[in-house]
């Protein structure tokens, strides 16, 4: 059986919750995930940061910075849900590519 490091579970993690977002749920339901997936987007900048995959910092801060709550971004649903499609990809992807238990320095 695969074992996957913790950043790589959380990465899949928010991509299904991604996938939920796309349903029509209420409002307070994305509050609370668009937190979980902005700091998904900062865990996703430093473990590249740590690892030297610098070209994933983009996509992590545009994550960090679209899904966080306080900066409210104004856009209609079928904006979000390209958003949300675009994002699995991207989590996705860096779960798959960036492997090996990075925290304690062991890239695979």
């Amino acid at each position: 059986m695969r074992s996957y490091a913790a950043h790589q579970k959380i990465f899949l993690g928010i991509s299904g919750v991604l996938f939920v977002a796309i349903l029509p749920i209420p409002p307070p339901f994305y509050t609370a995930t668009n937190l979980f997936i902005a700091l998904s987007g900062g865990l996703l900048v430093w473990i590249a940061w740590k690892s030297g995959r610098y070209l994933w910092v983009v996509p992590g801060v545009a994550a960090f910075f679209l899904y966080l709550p306080a900066f409210n971004q104004p856009f209609d649903k079928s904006t979000w849900v390209i958003l949300d499609l675009i994002f699995i990809g991207v989590f996705v992807s860096a779960a798959l590519t960036l492997k090996g238990d990075v925290l304690e320095g062991e890239e695979t």
